[in-house]
């Protein structure tokens, strides 16, 4: 596919050389120009409104993140690393998965 946009590219070129001359050099130039232009913008474009998305769902990067969120992580791996806090954990998603499956055994 790429190779078949550098041959177009070529043809148009030597098209627009042969048809307006010297002058069609500046004028592949200019459209070249514009084209990244147009990229460049809509690039921008879409990094802001990305940007507003995750302003909206409260995403933030790394080095953005709030102190509070770090004790909270530090909190967690806490927990993780408690045996008896996580066995209590995974007693009460296992006792809540075999309602779930009963429930739905007796659905169907």
């Amino acid at each position: 596919m790429v190779i078949t946009g550098v041959i177009i590219g070529i043809v148009i070129a030597y098209v627009s050389f042969m048809i307006l001359g010297e002058y069609g050099v500046f004028i592949m130039l200019a459209i070249l120009f514009g084209m990244f232009l147009s990229i460049y913008l809509k690039t921008k474009q879409n990094y802001e409104d990305l940007q507003l998305i995750k302003k909206h769902l409260g995403i933030k990067a790394e080095e953005e993140r709030i102190e509070g969120q770090e004790e909270d992580y530090a909190n967690l791996e806490k927990l993780e690393n408690d045996n008896a806090v996580m066995t209590k954990f995974n007693k009460k998603i296992d006792e809540e998965l075999k309602k779930y499956t009963s429930k739905t055994e007796n659905k169907n």
